[in-house]
C-alpha cells in the first residue's frame, strides 16, 4: 500500500483532481480545516452511501433535501427506544407512547390530506392480521363528510355533515340531533336529565320519581308508584289517585274536547266487565250516563212499596263546615244508607287505613290506621249520588197517583 502526502493543491477551475483509489484509506490529519469563506469549497460535494460512516462532527452552513439538522433548535428526536418525540423532548401518558407531538408554549396540530372521494383514518390494533389490525378506530370520510367511531372493529358512532349524531347506528333521525339505535340514555346522578333553555326532563334516583319543568317551574311529576300530578305541584295531592290535576291561574284543570258537534263520549269508565258509565256530549248537552242495559239484568221486578221506604227519607237544610255561609237542601249519607244504598259510597265513621299496594312507611302494615301530620286518623268520608233517589221518588208519585185516582173514583 502506498502513501501520499499532499500539503498544498492548487487546481485551477474546472480541474477533477481525484484522490486514491479503491481499498486506500485518505487521511485529514487533525486541526486540518476545510476553508469555504472565500469559495474555496464552494459548490456540490457529492458522496455514494457511506454505511461505515460513524461520526461527521460538526457541519456548518450545511443544507440538505428532507430532514434537516441545520435547525436552530431540536424538531425531531428519536429517543433509545425508538420513540419518536416532534416539538418536544417530552412524552405523554406517563411516558408510554410512541409519538409525542407539540410542545407547551405554542398551539399545534396534525393535518392528514385526502382526495375528495377519499377517507383517512387513525386505527388501534392489538394484532397484525384481519381485524386485529384496527380493533379500533377514527375514519374520516370525505365523500360524506362523517367522522366515524369505532370499537372492536365496528362502527359505534358517526357525526354526520349537518352536525347529526347517530349512536348505535349508522342512520340518522332527519329530524334529530342524536339519535340512539338498540339502546338507552342513561343518568346516573340525581336531578340530571335533558336541558333546553329553561325547560329539562329531569329525574331523582334517591326518591325514584321524574319531573317535568317548563319555565324554570315544575309542572309535573311521576312518583315511584306512578302516581302522576300535573299543574302547580310539585307532588301528587293523594297517593289513592293515579292522576292528580292542579288548576294553574283562573282557568280549569281539565278541558275535554270533540271534533264536530255531534254525540260522542268525552270520558269512559270501565273495569274488568268492561264500560260501566260515561259522560257524553251532544251538540249542546252533556249527559252523565250510567249501565241500564236490560242484557244486563236479571230478577226484575215491578211490584214493591216504594212510599214506605220513601217517607223514612229525612231530606235536611244544612251547610257544610268548609263552606259556612252557604245553605243547601241534602241528605246525610249514612241516614239513606239503609233505605237505598245503592245511592250511597263508604262506611259511617270510617277512616283510612294502609292497603295491599301502598308503600307502606316503616313500622306499618296492612290494615293500620293512616296518620295525618299531627297523629290523628283520616277520614274515609261518604258520599250520595241522589240521581239514585230517582227511581224510588217516582214508584211513590206512581202510587199516589194510583191512591188518587181510586180515591177519585169511589
Amino acid at each position: 500500500m502506498s502513501e501520499v502526502k499532499v500539503n498544498k493543491l492548487s487546481p485551477r477551475s474546472g480541474t477533477t483532481v481525484t484522490l486514491g483509489d479503491s481499498g486506500d484509506t485518505i487521511t485529514i490529519p487533525s486541526g486540518v480545516t476545510f476553508d469555504a469563506s472565500s469559495g474555496g469549497l464552494a459548490g456540490t460535494l457529492t458522496t455514494a452511501a457511506q454505511p461505515n460512516i460513524t461520526s461527521v462532527g460538526t457541519l456548518t452552513s450545511f443544507t440538505s433535501t428532507g430532514i434537516d439538522d441545520n435547525a436552530t433548535s431540536t424538531t425531531i428526536t428519536i429517543t433509545s427506544g425508538q420513540d419518536v418525540q416532534i416539538g418536544s423532548t417530552n412524552s405523554g401518558l406517563g411516558g408510554t407512547i410512541d409519538l409525542s407531538i407539540g410542545n407547551l408554549s405554542s398551539s399545534g396540530g396534525i393535518t392528514l390530506w385526502s382526495p375528495t372521494n377519499g377517507t383517512h383514518s387513525i386505527g388501534f390494533g392489538d394484532g397484525f392480521s384481519g381485524t386485529d389490525r384496527y380493533r379500533g378506530y377514527l375514519e374520516y370520510d370525505h365523500a360524506g363528510d362523517s367522522m366515524r367511531f369505532a370499537t372492536s372493529s365496528t362502527e359505534r358512532m358517526r357525526i354526520d355533515s349537518s352536525g347529526r349524531v347517530i349512536i348505535g347506528g349508522t342512520t340518522p333521525d332527519t329530524s334529530a340531533k342524536l339519535t340512539l339505535e338498540g339502546g338507552d340514555l342513561r343518568f346516573n346522578t340525581d336531578d340530571k336529565g335533558i336541558l333546553w333553555g329553561n325547560n329539562e326532563i329531569k329525574g331523582n334516583n334517591a326518591s325514584d320519581f321524574i319531573n317535568i319543568v317548563t319555565a324554570g317551574t315544575e309542572r309535573m311529576r311521576i312518583s315511584s308508584g306512578g302516581n302522576v300530578g300535573m299543574g302547580n305541584q310539585t307532588t301528587p295531592f293523594s297517593t289513592d289517585a293515579t292522576l292528580n290535576v292542579d288548576q294553574i291561574g283562573s282557568g280549569f284543570p281539565i278541558l275535554c274536547h270533540r271534533d264536530g258537534t255531534g254525540d260522542g263520549v268525552q270520558i269512559s269508565f270501565r273495569n274488568d266487565n268492561g264500560q260501566v258509565g260515561r259522560i257524553n256530549t251532544s251538540g249542546s248537552a252533556t249527559s252523565y250516563v250510567t249501565s241500564s242495559d236490560y242484557r244486563l239484568k236479571e230478577n226484575v221486578n215491578y211490584d214493591f212499596d216504594a212510599t214506605t221506604r220513601l217517607k223514612q227519607l229525612k231530606p235536611a237544610r244544612f251547610n257544610f263546615i268548609a263552606d259556612a255561609d252557604k245553605t243547601v237542601d241534602g241528605f246525610l249519607a249514612h241516614e239513606v244508607q239503609d233505605i237505598v244504598p245503592e245511592a250511597i259510597t263508604g262506611t259511617k265513621d270510617a277512616v283510612q287505613v294502609w292497603e295491599e299496594g301502598d308503600e307502606l312507611p316503616e313500622g306499618v302494615s296492612v290494615g293500620d290506621n293512616k296518620l295525618d301530620e299531627n297523629g290523628n286518623t283520616i277520614p274515609e268520608y261518604q258520599g250520595i249520588d241522589q240521581s239514585k233517589l230517582v227511581p224510588l221518588l217516582v214508584k211513590t208519585i206512581q202510587e199516589l197517583e194510583a191512591r188518587i185516582t181510586q180515591l177519585e173514583n169511589n
